[in-house]
């Protein structure tokens, strides 16, 4: 693409005509906010809180060679060079960038999913996989990685920008993708990472229950519920588990039917949706009690995991959860009080902790969860509590591992080990003579 015409993507852009006079006629092959990226056929774009970090980013990219700087009133133009000036250059990068990708979110049904990590994390999940069996070809863009089909492209959030984003959507339309589920955070749907992306809906992830979904049966093997869409009322029966995952149920359904797709198509994939990764997340090995791995880590997330699965059984809420370095005093004393006010028990043990470090924190953490009036018991090896939780539970009970679902190392004494809690409950599960599959 030419400069010229990549710059007419920028209304109320300010540039030297005369010094573009040559240069606006260059190909321009790709945008950057790296200046380390910057080379003959770019254009760099500074941004406002890189710029804090490097004030002189704009010159090296210059003496890198890149065609055009693109910058705000609060950048040093380096002489010589080339400067187009914007108002927003965190909208002037994601416009570029889409511009140069040949506009993909034109292309695909974006769907953009905020909110707190949790409810973000169970819709997006339940969005992509019911668009996928709806027979769509679905990615999903999270802090984490880019997912499409058998691929998957881990990131960093600190490591990409509204280049990589569009690129990424770019390689999935063109490989026959026909939507895009974006979830990334509380604001970034208003940042520079979505900038330039044309939104078939935009919404807030929360985990109160819509009202158009009636649950009437919850167990730990699925759940029963009525979709009332159109004045009709539509029964279900879904593998999904708990009112949390029924909430963002509730929310794709009424996401992917508004964007076209049948009513009666989305009922006959209901049945096959599978959990979302790592939220109250089911380990099935023909045992007769519940087992599920989860991801929360803090108070609120813990508070409304453990209230779901509390529904879910006929006997006791084991939990299986611990205290981390990073967090302050004041949140795991929140996270034990949590835990022993919703569980019947609780097994604290070690969540990213070294030995010195979980022999530190936790006597205030098992003092604060006793409070709750659950039983405590105290096991600093995560594998050995995982395998006291499932030998203490018995029918109807439910066993809830939480803090480690989407992280995949742990701390053995001064080591970081590859880490799955599933492998682990697996393991114990088989220990104990569950083998088989659903039950």
């Amino acid at each position: 693409m030419l400069l010229d015409h990549l710059l007419s993507h920028l209304p109320g852009a300010n540039y030297d005509p005369v010094r573009f006079r040559t240069a606006g006629r260059r190909q321009i092959r790709g945008v950057t906010a790296d200046p380390r990226l910057s080379a003959p056929g770019m254009v760099f774009v500074s941004l406002p809180e890189r710029q804090r970090g490097n004030p002189f980013q704009a010159f090296a990219a210059i003496e890198r060679g890149c065609d055009a700087v693109v910058r705000d009133q609060a950048t040093p133009a380096p002489r010589g060079g080339a400067c187009v000036e914007v108002a927003d250059a965190r909208c002037a990068f994601g416009r570029m960038a889409s511009a140069l990708n040949d506009h993909p979110s034109r292309r695909l049904a974006v769907f953009g999913v905020a909110g707190a990590a949790g409810p973000r994390a169970r819709l997006a999940g339940v969005l992509t996989s019911l668009l996928g069996a709806a027979g769509g070809r679905c990615a999903r863009f999270s802090p984490a990685a880019m997912a499409a089909g058998d691929r998957v492209l881990p990131w960093e959030l600190d490591e990409i920008d509204a280049g990589r984003v569009h690129t990424e959507l770019a390689r999935h339309a063109q490989a026959g993708g026909t939507a895009c589920v974006v979830e990334l955070g509380l604001d970034a749907l208003a940042g520079e990472l979505t900038d330039g992306i044309e939104f078939r809906r935009r919404v807030q992830a929360v985990d109160d229950m819509p009202d158009f979904l009636v649950p009437t049966r919850l167990s730990t093997l699925g759940s029963f519920c009525t979709w009332h869409r159109d004045g009709r009322e539509h029964r279900m029966a879904t593998p999904l588990t708990g009112r949390l995952q029924l909430a963002a149920l509730g929310r794709a359904l009424e996401l992917a039917a508004d964007a076209g797709v049948p009513a009666a198509r989305l009922l006959g994939m209901v049945s096959a949706l599978e959990a979302p990764t790592g939220w109250l997340e089911p380990v099935r090995c023909g045992q007769r009690f519940g087992v599920f791995v989860d991801a929360a880590r803090d108070p609120m997330d813990l508070d409304a995991t453990l209230a779901s699965a509390r529904e879910l059984t006929t006997g006791r809420l084991l939990v299986v959860t611990g205290p981390r370095m990073e967090q302050t005093a004041d949140a795991r004393r929140a996270l034990a009080s949590v835990a022993g006010r919703r569980a019947d028990a609780v097994l604290v043990t070690s969540d990213d902790a070294c030995v010195r470090e979980f022999g530190e924190m936790a006597p205030e953490f098992v003092d604060e969860a006793a409070r709750g009036g659950a039983a405590v018991l105290l096991e600093g090896d995560r594998h050995r509590a995982i395998q006291r939780a499932c030998g203490a539970a018995r029918s109807g009970d439910v066993v809830v591992v939480a803090g480690k679902a989407l992280s995949p190392t742990q701390r053995l004494g001064e080591v970081r080990m590859p880490w799955d809690d599933r492998v682990h409950l697996r393991s114990a599960l088989g220990a104990l003579g569950h083998v088989g599959g659903e039950f």
